[in-house]
Order: structure tokens, then sequence, then C-alpha cells
């Protein structure tokens, strides 16, 4: 069903929280998404984990509330936590780009990210 909503020739890009779970579900079901399945997931805790070192978990919601994220009132649902993942991973991603130890972050490199040709583990700088 998802499938039909995404455009075969079109390269996909995944933002989870903890894109271990999902990665290793969407990897282990190609027949059921198989243009999910060739997208790139990109994890927001290992880069969470370098960008603020003395967070005390890496949880959804202890990092939105590093960032000033609000809390929606529906937080545990699953459109409020996608919503409030892209909004971290955005302020993530803001502040990895202005960090000096981070440089090229933003020119298109790949990192911590899971690439299709992976097998659900992660890689680049930000390994946790």
């Amino acid at each position: 069903m998802l499938d039909q909503r995404l455009t075969a020739s079109t390269l996909y890009v995944l933002v989870a929280q903890h894109a271990v779970a999902e990665a290793g579900v969407i990897r282990h079901q190609p027949e059921h998404c198989p243009t999910l399945e060739r997208a790139d997931l990109h994890e927001a805790i290992p880069l969470a984990k370098h960008l603020v070192p003395n967070l005390s978990d890496c949880k959804l919601d202890t990092l939105p509330a590093q960032f000033g994220i609000r809390q929606p009132p529906d937080r545990h649902r699953a459109y409020a936590n996608v919503d409030v993942t892209a909004q971290e991973f955005h302020r993530l991603i803001s502040a990895a780009v202005k960090n000096p130890q981070l440089g090229g972050c933003g020119s298109g490199e790949d990192r911590g990210a899971y690439h299709r040709d992976q097998q659900a583990r992660p890689g680049g700088l930000f390994n946790a």
C-alpha cells in the first residue's frame, strides 16, 4: 500500500530516532515495499550523542526538550512521533552544519546513514 504512494524512480531518505529497528523491518520485507527498501535511513541518536554529549539519554522525550521542541499532547501516537522526530532531526542537522568539528556535514557526504546496500548497521562519523 505504501509503495503505491511512492515513485520508483525517486530516491527517498527516511529519518528515524533509532533507525536500527526500522532498518530491520524494512530490509527484511522488501517484497512488500521495494521502493522504500531502497531508501537510505538516517538516525538521530548517533548525531545527537555527538552534538550533545552530556545528554542523560536519547529518548524521544529527552532530545526534543534539549532543542526546545514542544511535546504534543498525543506524542505517543504515530503522527505526533513523526512530527517530533522531523523537528528534532532538522535541529540536529542545523547544529551539525554549524559545528566546526563536523566540517562538510551539509555538503552531501554520507554520515550516519543506513544505506540500502548495508545490512542494517550504521556507517560514518555518527556511530554510537
